[in-house]
């Protein structure tokens, strides 16, 4: 077999990428809250958002792990025909400012970096979920 089962892109990692969405956007409200000390009309109660948290963050490790399958065959040999660069070193370097900012969110010791870290990790996820949609579905060949 040569490559990956068309399933497994549509699939797997659309699914998975889509739950990881997901769970992030549930954590929002609170973020939004707790760190900039939003009024917002909605937000998960605190047994909800442990359980989101957890599972966001396993969404985030099992995506860091298929990122390595990805790299072997589709972002080598897409990049060697030149086929959706742009986007794809986006959702590259997106993932990778996303799982800094993810560790900064609970390891950095000062409030105003921790604070800087849940922002940008909000505004970054948002940023992917718009460059990933684009790179599946709508980018075909973009140098």
């Amino acid at each position: 077999m040569k490559g990956y089962p068309k399933w497994f892109s549509v699939t797997m990692i659309t699914s998975l990428m889509s739950l990881l969405m997901i769970t992030g956007y549930l954590l929002a409200p609170t973020t939004l809250e707790l760190k900039l000390q939003w009024e917002v009309p909605w937000r998960l109660t605190v047994e909800h958002r442990t359980y989101m948290a957890a599972a966001h963050a396993v969404m985030a490790l099992v995506i860091f792990s298929l990122m390595g399958s990805l790299w072997t065959l589709h972002m080598r040999q897409e990049w060697r025909r030149g086929n959706s660069r742009l986007s794809g070193v986006g959702m590259v370097v997106s993932l990778l400012l996303l799982g800094l900012t993810g560790v900064g969110i609970y390891y950095f010791g000062n409030e105003k970096l921790s604070q800087l870290s849940s922002l940008s990790h909000l505004g970054l996820g948002v940023l992917l979920t718009l460059v990933y949609f684009g790179h599946v579905f709508f980018l075909k060949k973009t140098s």
